[in-house]
């Protein structure tokens, strides 16, 4: 153990101590204890002088001197005083000796060399060569006489240790009874026999009785009431039983009597110390009469305190210098979920708050600590660990005990949530509404009405979600989610946000209902699965168009019908946005809609004025040459007339064909009729169809789909786009060529490719193939004619399909088309 002991003795010396100090019987012991080492350690010390002198004559100092100075010294007295053998020769006998010894050194030296009878050995302090250190030695010297001059030898026993310990015992010693006499407690030393060996002034002072009328007596006998006999003698021996030496063992309250027969009450604290004859026990008293009668005065006012604040409605708080509770009302327990105040004790804002609220309301109460700044009406968020908000006014100010140190905080905070909700409510309505107005984008919109929603609830995980009725389709335009990514759009099944849609109610779903909707039949569970789930319908009129959704994954009470409220007004202002927004981005499409329309309806009749003018006009020329010159014309002439004749009217039939068709998939005529259908059977009969064009070339045409393989499409579409692909992969695939169709699963989606190593179109060109304002056409590998319009018909039908198509192609190396169809109607 360490301990200052000065500042102890001042402590003890204090006649003003009033407050207990339950470690003063271990430092009374410790010093006891020292003082014993110490003695020990002189006593060795001193009986073993003699013995070291003889033994250890060489590790001593040891030097000869003259009149002239040294002769000769040993390496250990050179070193004992910081100087080399060869320096210290140089050097005086008043050189070495300390300043207040020097004339009795000098004297006794002057002496001895002129024969005088003076003592051989005696103590003197030596001065260290840095000129400050003295060093406590034993000099021990005779006179040697030779031939030439008388001469002392001499030895030096280094006494710093012995002195040390001289100086410490006595030290110990003093301060020993200054202590145990100077202080405000009984101190009391007794045997294992409970018989009093030590009595300082406080006990004479606390029980009448003297020093000589207490030593020797039974403790029992001289202090203990009756009635309290043979509780104080089992605590005593227990201490004893139990204790290690020099240990606290324990304080307990008993009552003791003194010389005028008056009982009080006395706190004791025992330790239990080692002698070399018995062990002993050292007690400490204290009269604890006027402490236990303010102790109840300050119960009461703490019970009176406690009353007063557990019915004032705000939260009242104390914390000490880390920011934990250290006293709360109830009205705190009851705000930061806990059944008792002593739950919360010890607890920081850390165990209920989020870190960034818990971190800020640190930071406010260092600068009170620090005396910086005092919080008064404070406007805070409170966002809780549990997911919910709240508002509150707060004041703070420093906690200061008696002497005005600060000791921690005070706090008192007034619940403003309702009134805030209210002005935010206002505040976010109008944001909204003006962000309807005013932001173009829906997305940035959406992004706005999110971070409006945060400022009143946790809104961590928050989508929208749009219904279109007539595709069945549900998609995602906002959605931002801890654990799952934003959906891809969708056929509406069985999830939650479906059930939504399907009631038309906004529902509050807890992981039980959530269960139980699952049991039902009503809802599959999609992604993550949360605590809480807070869904309410966008409703446009009696129709509802989609749904807006928060959820907590962590904590069930994060929404309630609060939440539910806010949210449903959130919707009606999303719903009316969207509405706004659909209906000026309706009108922007109708627009351009109606520009494609006249563009294609100019191109349509370009078409049929130019395209279909073109082969007519072949069409009369050559029939007036036979009309005309049939008579002159040989079989072989007239064969060839009439084989162009043929190819100009097949021509001129395609392109009346696809126009058609094109036409009434642009004006919604075409029926569309989807069913399953086997990808490998529509192949196969467009392959018989082509056959005799692909043969002629000498093209292999492989289906390496799976025959297995179905999709979701209209017949007649899909036949007319296989048909459309694959002859022209064989118009422009050079003879004894190939062609290969085959399909790769993506996602709810086949992706199916077409694949011929023909001649290849320019990448500036590709573009144009799937444009009607830029109709692209080129003749084959032998000069076969084509319309123009095929590519763009499989645009056309690849879309009403719900898929997409591109074209890869290199020239001279090949073209590549890849489209993608529905695998099921409810793939999507």
């Amino acid at each position: 153990m360490e301990f200052n002991i000065d500042e102890l003795y001042e402590q003890m010396k204090n006649q003003k101590i009033k407050k207990p100090n339950p470690e003063l019987v271990e430092k009374v012991s410790y010093l006891q204890r020292k003082v014993k080492r110490l003695q020990s350690r002189l006593n060795k010390l001193e009986s073993s002088d003699k013995y070291e002198k003889i033994a250890s004559t060489l590790l001593d100092g040891l030097f000869i001197y003259t009149k002239s100075g040294f002769q000769s010294v040993n390496e250990s007295l050179a070193q004992l005083l910081g100087y080399e053998s060869a320096e210290f020769l140089k050097l005086k006998i008043e050189d070495v000796v300390a300043p207040d010894y020097r004339v009795l050194v000098g004297k006794r030296a002057k002496d001895r060399l002129a024969g005088i009878k003076v003592p051989d050995e005696y103590d003197v302090e030596l001065l260290h060569k840095d000129g400050k250190k003295t060093i406590p030695v034993t000099l021990s010297v005779r006179l040697l006489k030779t031939k030439k001059d008388s001469a002392v030898i001499g030895t030096v026993r280094d006494n710093s240790e012995r002195t040390k310990v001289k100086s410490e015992l006595k030290e110990f010693e003093a301060k020993f009874n200054a202590i145990t006499n100077s202080a405000a407690d009984g101190i009391i030393i007794i045997t294992n026999q409970l018989e009093i060996t030590y009595w300082n002034n406080a006990a004479e002072r606390m029980f009448n009785y003297s020093n000589e009328e207490a030593l020797g007596k039974d403790l029992l006998d001289l202090l203990a009431a009756p009635v309290n006999q043979h509780y104080l003698k089992s605590k005593l021996l227990e201490n004893n039983l139990t204790t290690e030496a020099g240990k606290s063992n324990q304080i307990f309250e008993s009552s003791l009597t003194g010389k005028d027969s008056r009982i009080f009450p006395v706190e004791i604290s025992t330790s239990k110390i080692e002698s070399e004859d018995q062990n002993h026990m050292i007690l400490i008293i204290r009269d604890i009469s006027e402490r236990q009668e303010k102790n109840r005065q300050l119960s009461e006012e703490r019970m009176l305190t406690q009353h007063f604040m557990d019915y004032i409605p705000f939260s009242i708080y104390f914390k000490d210098l880390e920011s934990k509770f250290i006293k709360v009302n109830k009205a705190t327990v009851k705000k930061l979920g806990f059944k008792e105040a002593e739950e919360l004790l010890g607890k920081t804002d850390h165990d209920v708050f989020t870190k960034e609220h818990a971190e800020q309301a640190r930071i406010d109460e260092l600068k009170l600590i620090s005396g910086e700044q005092n919080v008064i009406h404070k406007m805070e968020k409170e966002t809780w660990k549990v997911g919910k908000l709240s508002w509150v006014s707060t004041t703070k100010v420093p906690l200061r005990d008696y002497s005005g140190k600060i000791i921690g905080t005070f706090g008192i905070t007034r619940d403003i949530t309702q009134i805030k909700k209210s002005e935010l409510i206002q505040k976010m309505l109008l944001k909204i509404i003006s962000a309807v107005n005013t932001v173009e984008a829906m997305e940035h919109l959406y992004l706005e009405i999110h971070q409006a929603v945060k400022e009143l609830m946790k809104a961590d995980n928050f989508y929208i979600a749009l219904f279109d009725e007539d595709s069945k389709l549900l998609s995602f335009p906002y959605f931002v989610d801890e654990y799952d990514p934003s959906p891809e759009p969708r056929i509406a099944g069985r999830g939650l946000t479906e059930y939504i849609i399907r009631s038309g109610k906004a529902q509050l779903i807890d992981a039980e209902l959530d269960l139980a909707l699952r049991k039902l039949g009503e809802t599959n569970l999609l992604g993550e699965s949360s605590k809480i789930w807070l869904g309410v319908p966008l409703m446009i009129g009696e129709k509802t168009i989609g749904a807006v959704v928060v959820q907590d994954y962590a904590y069930a009470d994060t929404y309630g019908e609060e939440e539910l409220q806010i949210l449903t007004y959130v919707s009606e202002q999303i719903a009316n946005a969207i509405s706004k927004k659909n209906s000026e981005r309706q009108l922007k499409i109708y627009s351009e809609e109606l520009q494609e329309l006249n563009a294609s309806k100019d191109k349509f009749f370009s078409i049929i004025a130019h395209d279909l003018k073109s082969p007519f006009q072949g069409l009369i020329g050559l029939s007036r040459v036979i009309v005309e010159e049939y008579a002159e014309l040989t079989d072989e002439e007239l064969k060839s007339f009439v084989l162009a004749l043929n190819e100009s009217a097949e021509s001129t039939y395609g392109l009346i064909e696809n126009l058609l068709e094109w036409s009434r998939l642009q004006t919604g005529k075409m029926k569309f009729n989807p069913t399953v259908l086997t990808v490998t059977d529509i192949i196969e009969n467009i392959k018989m169809l082509l056959f005799q064009t692909a043969e002629l070339k000498n093209i292999k045409i492989k289906n390496e789909i799976d025959q297995k393989t179905e999709i979701w499409g209209d017949k007649y579409m899909i036949s007319s786009l296989f048909q459309n692909l694959i002859s022209n992969a064989i118009k422009f695939t050079n003879r004894f060529g190939e062609i290969r169709i085959k399909s790769t699963a993506v996602k709810e989606f086949i992706e199916i490719q077409v694949i011929d190593n023909g001649v290849g179109i320019e990448l500036d060109e590709i573009e144009k193939l799937f444009s009607i304002d830029s109709t692209y056409t080129t003749r084959g590998t032998e000069q076969e004619k084509g319309t123009g319009l095929g590519l763009i018909l499989c645009k056309e039908i690849v879309n009403r399909h719900g898929g997409d198509i591109r074209l890869e192609s290199e020239k001279e190396k090949g073209t590549k088309v890849i489209f993608t169809l529905k695998i099921t109607e409810g793939s999507t």
